[in-house]
């Protein structure tokens, strides 16, 4: 019982503060991007004119605002410490020796803004088309990685994407963001275990 008491905390601390960082970054992208999150309401707007419920197959049909959410997380990789590996044997890659026992961790941040696998448009540049079909299946596998991968990879992944896709969904419905004169024209992060934005995300929320 214990055991199930202790994960449910780590569920409910861990989801939580990671997906509405999440939310708040990609409104700040939306805001600061108007041409972006017309697209997106544009999308909702035609699939979801009449719902005030969103169900699974629903949130599947919004092409859209599954690439929002990947540039999110790939533009800012909330949980930029936690992918790490331990090697259990000793292994020579591409000359560097890597000893049995040793922790092991990606540094996710070059990863997903390395100008190779993300360009032509800049890397720093919020650019949600760069997960349509035709662009990100020629990718390696690997370039997009918020969760870890593998059979370890993090437990909560759908659980955040549908938290994500849901709460943004019904925000887009009825209003739009839009800047204000706090609002940073490049965000200050600060790293604590994971990323957040140092001052807070300021912008003003509109009635569509």
């Amino acid at each position: 019982m214990q055991e199930i008491k202790t994960q449910s905390m780590i569920f409910m601390l861990a989801g939580f503060e990671t997906t509405s960082t999440a939310l708040g970054l990609a409104a700040y992208q939306l805001a600061t991007n108007p041409e972006k999150q017309k697209k997106l309401h544009m999308e909702i707007d035609e699939l979801l004119a009449n719902e005030e419920d969103i169900s699974y197959s629903e949130l599947s049909s919004l092409p859209y605002l599954d690439m929002v959410f990947r540039e999110t997380l790939r533009m800012y990789p909330i949980g930029m410490t936690v992918v790490n590996r331990e090697c259990m044997q000793s292994s020579t890659i591409q000359g560097i020796e890597i000893p049995a026992g040793v922790n092991i961790q990606v540094d996710m941040t070059s990863v997903h803004h390395d100008a190779e696998t993300w360009g032509p448009t800049d890397p720093l540049k919020f650019e949600p088309e760069r997960f349509s079909p035709e662009i990100h299946d020629s990718r390696h596998p690997m370039a997009w990685i918020p969760f870890g991968a593998g059979p370890r990879n993090c437990v909560g992944l759908r659980l955040g994407m549908m938290e994500f896709k849901v709460v943004l969904a019904r925000i887009m419905k009825k209003f739009e963001f839009v800047r204000c004169a706090e609002t940073e024209d490049s965000l200050t992060l600060a790293e604590k275990g994971t990323i957040t934005p140092k001052h807070g995300v300021f912008i003003k929320v509109v009635s569509r």
